[in-house]
C-alpha cells in the first residue's frame, strides 16, 4: 500500500475516533492507530486545515459535529429528553437563597428553565446567554451575569468570574467526566471552571450520555456530586461530610 493512501486511512480513522470520543489524546491516537507520535502530530496539523479538528494541548477535538465543540445552536438538541431529566433532578438538590453557579452548557440552560417553572428564590451567577435570558423573567431570581465578550458561537460571555466569588453550589458542564474527574479541552475555559469549583463550596457535574466515560486533555476538578439520566451521585469528600 503506498505511503498516500496509508495515510488517508490513518486521517479517516482520526476523524472516527473523535466522533465517537470527542476528545482524544496523543498517546490514544498512537496505540490505537499503531502510529509514532511524531505522524501523529503531522496528521494532526493536516487536518486542523482541513478544518476537521482543532489540535489542543495532549491532542485534539473534532469539530465536525460532536455535541460539545460545536457551535450552541447544533447541541441544543442533542440528548433533549436526557439534558431535561438531568435538569430536573439537580433543581431537587436548590433549596430556597442559595446562591449558585451556571455553566454556559445546554443542560444548564434547562436547569435554569427549570428554577424558572418551579419559582425558586435564589441567587444565580451565569456566564450563560440563555440561562440569563431565561431567568431574567423570573422576579424571584437574584440575577448577575458575569462580564466579558459575548462569544455567540457558545452562547457565553468570555472572561473570569467576579472577583471574591462565593457560591453554595457550582453546576459544572464539563466536556467529559470519566473516574470521577471532570475535563476540558479548551485550556481558558478549563482554567475558568477550575478556579470557580475552588470558590464554591459544593461542585455538581452535570452529563449526559455524550459526556460519560469521556475523558478531556485538560483536568478541570473532581466533582462533588455527578447528576446523570441514572440519578444523583455523591463522589465527593465534602458532600459526604456534609451529610452527617
Amino acid at each position: 500500500m503506498n505511503t498516500n493512501k496509508k495515510a488517508c486511512m490513518r486521517r479517516d480513522a482520526i476523524r472516527d475516533m473523535l466522533q465517537k470520543q470527542e476528545v482524544v489524546t496523543l498517546q490514544e491516537f498512537c496505540q490505537v492507530l499503531h502510529a509514532s507520535v511524531a505522524t501523529i502530530r503531522s496528521d494532526l496539523t493536516v487536518l486542523e486545515k482541513q478544518g476537521g479538528l482543532r489540535r489542543v494541548r495532549g491532542g485534539a477535538v473534532s469539530t465536525e459535529g460532536t455535541p460539545r465543540n460545536t457551535v450552541y445552536a447544533s447541541r441544543v438538541h442533542l440528548n433533549e429528553r436526557e439534558k431535561e431529566q438531568i435538569a430536573r433532578q439537580a433543581a431537587e438538590l436548590l433549596q430556597e437563597d442559595m446562591t449558585v453557579v451556571l455553566d454556559a452548557g445546554t443542560t444548564c440552560a434547562r436547569l435554569a428553565q427549570e428554577i424558572l417553572n418551579r419559582g425558586l428564590r435564589c441567587t444565580v451567577i451565569t456566564a450563560s446567554w440563555t440561562a440569563a435570558e431565561i431567568l431574567s423573567r423570573s422576579s424571584d431570581v437574584t440575577l448577575q451575569v458575569t462580564g466579558g465578550r459575548l462569544d455567540r458561537e457558545h452562547n457565553r460571555l468570555t472572561g473570569g468570574f467576579p472577583a471574591g466569588l462565593q457560591a453554595d453550589l457550582y453546576f459544572l458542564s464539563p466536556d467529559g467526566i470519566a473516574g470521577d474527574q471532570a475535563t476540558g479541552s479548551d485550556p481558558e475555559e478549563s482554567a475558568r471552571k477550575a478556579a470557580t469549583a475552588r470558590a464554591c463550596g459544593q461542585v455538581v457535574c452535570l452529563a449526559d450520555p455524550s459526556k460519560i466515560n469521556r475523558r478531556g486533555v485538560l483536568e478541570i476538578c473532581q466533582p462533588d456530586v455527578l447528576v446523570t439520566c441514572e440519578g444523583i451521585r455523591w463522589l465527593g469528600r465534602r458532600q459526604v461530610e456534609n451529610q452527617n
